[in-house]
């Protein structure tokens, strides 16, 4: 392995975000990028001061180069992952880790054949609040957690179409609930807790947006192994003033909530606490803060693409454990395939082989 993670970012309009991020990180050198828009390209290679392009993936992927960020629509995920690992590289790939069940045992047997790490790019696993959760939760603070919830809400119909009238693959995609991660990522990182069922329901034809191929909103519920349901509405259609998530824990001996909003904040309940109140999240789970440099939030989801980043470049050189590893990665991802084939079949879809074997 090279001093520097010799890295390549193939889709350069959310990876451009990320690579800002990256190219910040010492120990990693931006040797190419790949994009089918050449003006996209362009722009990137001239502000990022990247010195090779590709408009072809088969190419780029057989760049020298250590790591890649996947970050393309999410249908070309898997199939470019298992390219990479393939290749011996490296991965960092955007939500969600795959688009059909299919694709989970052929990602499966890549990674295990690989010398290379995957991670998928969960940001809201890394958000401040849901660390508090996670440190609180795993300590047992709130007893036995048996019901959680989640929302991701967010108007994307301004995000439909390109400034120049082209579709992107948020309009052409089929369900909110394939989306998923978001919300699972954090419930299952906090608890523990791995997927097994699951059903959905959608609420019809969009209402407001006669063009959209989606529901307004879709509701997903989904059985744990450990007996634990967990609740999942997602809605990328509606109008609403701001986007967020929301999430919550509730265990036998109390509460922990993150209220709707970007995970900066959150509260919990304890039962036997006095006065019986909510309390400030950050302070009981008192995980202290660490001195972060100025350009910590050039991500753009505040602080959480740094520490992700961080930990992917730690597992790549220092084999550090990997969080949000493979079979992390299928538990938050599967339970939303689970739902669209549950609402398309109108019954509850139980866990066969699309799930990770731990």
């Amino acid at each position: 392995m090279a001093e520097k993670i010799r890295l390549g970012v193939v889709g350069v309009r959310r990876g451009r975000s990320l690579l800002n991020c990256a190219i910040c990180f010492p120990d990693v050198e931006a040797v190419a990028i790949c994009d089918t828009n050449a003006d996209a390209l362009a722009a990137t290679r001239e502000v990022c001061k990247i010195p090779i392009t590709y408009s072809d993936y088969d190419e780029f992927i057989n760049h020298d180069m250590d790591a890649v960020i996947i970050a393309t629509p999410p249908e070309t995920h898997a199939a470019m992952a298992i390219k990479a690992m393939n290749c011996g590289k490296h991965v960092l790939s955007e939500v969600p880790a795959v688009n059909k069940l299919s694709e989970s045992e052929a990602l499966r047997k890549a990674v295990a054949a690989s010398s290379g790490v995957y991670m998928l790019a969960e940001n809201c696993n890394y958000w401040p609040a849901v660390e508090d959760a996670t440190a609180l939760i795993r300590a047992g603070s709130i007893g036995e957690v048996f019901y959680m919830e989640g929302e991701y809400l967010h108007d994307c119909r301004t995000l439909f179409h390109t400034i120049d009238g082209q579709t992107t693959w948020r309009w052409s995609y089929p369900a909110n609930i394939l989306y998923c991660t978001h919300t699972m990522g954090p419930l299952l990182q906090a608890s523990g807790h791995r997927p097994v069922a699951a059903v959905a329901m959608n609420s019809g034809p969009c209402r407001n947006f006669t063009d959209a191929v989606k529901s307004n909103t879709e509701v997903l519920l989904v059985k744990t192994a450990e007996k634990s349901l967990a609740r999942i509405r997602i809605d990328f259609v509606s109008p609403r003033p701001e986007h967020g998530h929301r999430y919550l824990w509730h265990g036998s001996k109390g509460i922990v909530e993150i209220p709707f909003g970007v995970g900066e904040t959150g509260r919990v309940y304890f039962e036997n606490a006095k006065g019986k109140n909510w309390h400030d999240l950050a302070e009981v789970a008192a995980r202290g803060k660490e001195e972060l440099p100025d350009w910590a939030n050039a991500g753009g989801h505040g602080s959480a693409e740094y520490f992700m980043i961080r930990d992917f470049l730690r597992a790549c050189i220092a084999g550090s454990p990997v969080r949000n590893g493979l079979s992390d990665a299928l538990d938050m991802t599967i339970p939303g395939l689970w739902g669209v084939e549950s609402i398309r079949e109108e019954r509850i879809i139980m866990a066969r082989d699309d799930m990770s074997a731990r």
